[in-house]
């Protein structure tokens, strides 16, 4: 026998979910180290981020130079529940992997790249350290070598002109 009526379940769950978002939204707001924060690509949506604004019939990249030209050539959006760093001009991006690599190079710790990649001991999922230097390191030797990129231009793999 139930002890409360099913219209009370219904009740009780809205709350407890209205109650748990209303938190997620106004007290959870990350605090800046500096208290200067990157200007953010207008209003993001709790769980999908900006993705909905990013969507649509024109490209990425023109979106993201509209935003550029209203925000300034570095500013964040929200990719899910990730904050994105967006760089817009080709200095800012040279002065980022040269002297801000380390802190920029690593990627965040998700449970799918956990399964997907045996313990994130692929390349593309690696955390920036001593591992993730050899595996760049092999990787521009190797594979993005002129020797390799022409033997892979005569098999037919690369088409460019």
């Amino acid at each position: 026998m139930d002890f409360f009526p099913p219209f009370l379940k219904t009740i009780t769950i809205a709350t407890v979910l209205v109650l748990l978002l209303s938190y997620s939204l106004f007290f959870r707001r990350p605090k800046s180290r500096t208290g200067k924060r990157l200007p953010e690509a207008g209003r993001a949506w709790p769980v999908i981020g900006h993705l909905l604004s990013l969507a649509g019939t024109q490209l990425p990249h023109l979106k993201f130079a509209e935003l550029a030209a209203k925000y300034g050539p570095i500013f964040i959006v929200r990719i899910g529940l990730y904050l994105t760093l967006v760089v817009t001009t080709s200095e800012l991006a040279k002065e980022l992997y040269t002297t801000h690599d380390a802190s920029i190079s690593s990627h965040p710790d998700l449970t799918a790249s956990r399964i997907l990649s045996n313990n994130r001991a692929d390349f593309a999922f690696t955390p920036y350290g001593d591992y993730w230097r050899q595996m760049r390191k092999i990787t521009a030797l190797e594979l993005l070598s002129s020797r390799r990129l022409e033997l892979l231009k005569q098999t037919g793999f690369l088409k460019w002109k």
